[in-house]
């Protein structure tokens, strides 16, 4: 499963990293929440992990995205 772990706070990031890769998954990390739904949409990611995502402003519009099923929409 290809899964993307976004968020500014690296230590958990890293954790969810590990964890995931652990179990077989192909984990990239995403540290910019305004730029994560155009590389969401490249990577084809079939799993989101939020962590730690900060300022609620730096993430309103991935979280928008996510919910219109506009990232990962053919």
């Amino acid at each position: 499963m290809i899964v993307a772990v976004v968020g500014s706070d690296t230590k958990l990031c890293l954790q969810y990293q590990a964890l995931l890769q652990s179990q077989g998954h192909h984990v990239t990390l995403l540290a910019d929440a305004t730029k994560a739904p155009a590389r969401l949409e490249a990577m084809g990611a079939h799993l989101v992990v939020l962590a730690g995502l900060g300022p609620k402003d730096a993430h309103v519009g991935l979280l928008h995205a996510l919910r219109a099923g506009e990232i990962g929409r053919a």
